[in-house]
């Protein structure tokens, strides 16, 4: 019997937004840990690698907001031209780290799939919205515009996503079901 939980996309995008992105780090976490608990995974790189790209993610985040935040309260002086020199390397580093990041997951999810007997999805079938995303992403720091496109891709993806996960829980049922 598998033991991950199944998870509604519109309970997961509340949780998610009201608690300002903590939710899905947990669920991340989780996500990741029921994976390697269902299947007795030790040693999975796709899995340890997704773990520690979401850490230096959320170590990008920190620094950023120093740098936005804390600087200008501390009385530090920079320039504009410092400010968007930060900003732009900072935001560089993020959409590269995010990348390997979600390409990581999005195996370990499909390399779950495989250990559950199903047949895993295409990964760029559903990789490919959050690379737009994070492309999009990045550039709206230059312009605004691509913010609500990112935004919708980001969606997409994670509702695929999330979709996939509930696959791999819904597998064991589906066989006992038909057996």
């Amino acid at each position: 019997m598998l033991k991950g939980k199944v998870r509604e996309f519109g309970p997961w995008l509340l949780y998610t937004v009201l608690t300002m992105g903590i939710y899905y780090i947990w669920w991340t976490f989780a996500v990741l840990r029921e994976i390697e608990t269902s299947f007795k995974i030790e040693h999975d790189h796709y899995i340890k690698s997704a773990r520690s790209m979401l850490i230096l993610r959320l170590v990008i985040l920190l620094v950023s907001t120093y740098f936005i935040v804390a600087s200008p309260a501390l009385g530090i002086e920079t320039t504009e031209a410092q400010n968007y020199d930060r900003f732009f390397w900072l935001n560089l580093l993020n959409v590269v780290v995010a990348g390997i990041f979600y390409y990581r997951f999005t195996l370990a999810i499909a390399f779950g799939q495989f250990k559950a007997g199903l047949e895993p999805f295409r990964i760029f079938d559903i990789f490919g919205f959050m690379l737009a995303s994070l492309i999009m992403g990045f550039f709206t720091s230059f312009l605004t515009v691509f913010f609500y496109a990112s935004i919708i891709f980001s969606l997409i993806f994670h509702f695929k996503l999330l979709k996939e996960i509930n696959r791999i829980w819904l597998s064991d049922q589906e066989t006992t079901f038909f057996e």
